[in-house]
């Protein structure tokens, strides 16, 4: 079908394993199989067969959905949030998921409406509490401004997360097995990986220096003028040379090196 239809975790197991065709084509473009490269990489935009354009809530139309067999949607509300083993979707409601595509945020942006409508909505769903951190699924969702355009407003969300989700009580949901510790170290040093893709997301870390342990005795050094209210990289530097991406390839930092953030307490684009 291109999906999985509906039952218990289908939507996220859907999304899901999009994303794992998508790695599987680049082992195989890796490796030299181009045909099988052709194939995953195919299979990986299937997610958007269950892109429902005509799901609404309120003011905001197209949500991933479930989907049945026959092609028709489920019409889930985007703002029920599915339990453990209950739903079509995972821990998560269709706001959460309706941004996972870690390799596909530029085709997302075009269904949403283009860059500005896109920052827009994602915006509204942070700040009404519709798009959720406290779980895996909404790992990626604050990095998600960054793919269209605005990384000041994906750095503001992850400091806001750190400060209203983290605290030494604990984590704002279950660790599992330190998948929420990891999210708020890799936030706290001011880069996180899209995982399984070879670039990681820069963010105004909270640091003012770090050193990373790589292989072979090589050390990653991180510092930045870090303080209360500095949410906003006004400038960066990755060993000397000024960068003015929101993010870096794994092999520019692989070797080691340092990175250097200047940071503001205002936006800068």
């Amino acid at each position: 079908n291109g999906w999985i239809p509906y039952r218990v975790m289908s939507t996220s197991m859907s999304l899901e394993f999009a994303y794992n065709d998508y790695s599987t084509a680049l082992m195989a473009k890796g490796l030299g199989y181009e045909e099988d490269y052709l194939k995953y990489e195919r299979r990986s935009h299937q997610w958007e067969n269950l892109w429902n354009p005509d799901l609404r809530d309120g003011e905001h139309i197209g949500f991933i959905d479930a989907r049945y067999e026959d092609g028709k949607f489920a019409f889930i509300p985007p703002g029920t949030t599915g339990g453990s083993w209950t739903s079509p979707f995972y821990e998560g409601s269709s706001w959460t998921y309706s941004y996972y595509m870690p390799h596909d945020f530029d085709r997302l942006i075009e269904l949403m409406g283009g860059r500005e409508a896109f920052v827009k909505r994602l915006e509204y769903g942070f700040r009404n509490h519709l798009v959720k951190y406290d779980n895996e699924p909404g790992f990626l969702a604050p990095r998600a401004f960054a793919h269209a355009g605005r990384p000041d407003i994906a750095s503001y969300w992850v400091h806001d997360t750190m400060d209203n989700g983290f605290d030494l009580n604990g984590y704002p949901g279950n660790d599992d097995t330190g998948s929420m510790a990891s999210w708020y170290v890799f936030c706290y040093l001011g880069l996180f990986p899209n995982a399984g893709q070879d670039f990681y997301y820069l963010n105004a870390p909270r640091c003012t220096s770090a050193e990373i342990m790589l292989s072979d005795g090589k050390v990653l050094r991180i510092k930045a003028d870090a303080g209360k209210g500095r949410v906003y990289i006004k400038s960066c530097r990755i060993n000397g040379k000024e960068w003015d991406s929101p993010f870096v390839r794994h092999s520019d930092i692989s070797d080691g090196g340092l990175i250097e953030f200047e940071l503001s307490d205002v936006p800068v684009r």
